[in-house]
């Protein structure tokens, strides 16, 4: 990579690193280009010559928060092979604390907020975000299916199914802002049920 590429790459992550914190902080409606130039402590054209917009800009954000979540699930140490008891709980675990975190909490109010007015923008974080981790679980328990190990008939639903059992009133009181982010406590707790109650309910008979 050339050093005038490398220069490029560094500002388009500063520029996406300030937006990160204008936009989760301010809204997609209060955030500015503006804001977002002068905590990344460039030009506002210097932004323009990376992003046409404000849509684009914020597109290009959720996609980068995306991103790192999905890394986090492609980069667990488990193989498709894995038992569905030790999967489900490193899958469940993993879920359940990223979507704990500010950031994801944060895009989900916001997108909450603006998903209506900007349904390209909620279709883009749903499409890389919980349909992408959706995607992964369905594959797996699709093998497992295939082994006789498990009896699933829709194994889509199923993998939803189980995504919103790991969410649940934990994550949603959070949400609300009742009470802090679960710690691993309590992740543990609400994963290691969920995948109890799953797993008897798609054993074979």
């Amino acid at each position: 990579m050339s050093g005038e590429n490398k220069i490029k790459l560094s500002r388009r992550d500063r520029i996406l690193e300030a937006a990160r914190k204008v936009f989760l902080r301010e809204s997609y409606t209060g955030a500015s280009m503006e804001s977002v130039a002068r905590k990344a402590g460039v030009s506002k054209q210097t932004i323009y010559n990376h992003f046409a917009n404000k849509d684009e800009l914020f597109r290009a954000l959720v996609l980068d928060i995306c991103a790192e979540f999905g890394t986090t699930l492609g980069d667990h140490p488990w193989h498709m092979d894995q038992p569905p008891e030790q999967v489900l709980t490193l899958f469940g675990e993993m879920v359940l604390r990223k979507m704990s975190c500010p950031d994801i909490m944060n895009l989900h109010r916001l997108l909450q907020l603006e998903g209506r007015n900007h349904p390209s923008l909620a279709e883009s974080f749903y499409k890389f975000g919980p349909d992408s981790t959706a995607r992964w679980l369905t594959t797996y328990l699709e093998a497992r299916v295939g082994e006789g190990q498990l009896q699933i008939s829709e194994p889509r639903i199923a993998a939803e199914q189980f995504v919103t059992m790991l969410m649940g009133h934990l994550r949603l009181r959070h949400l609300l802002g009742f009470t802090p982010a679960p710690d691993a406590s309590e992740r543990s707790r609400y994963v290691t049920s969920a995948v109890s109650i799953f797993l008897n309910g798609v054993r074979p008979r």
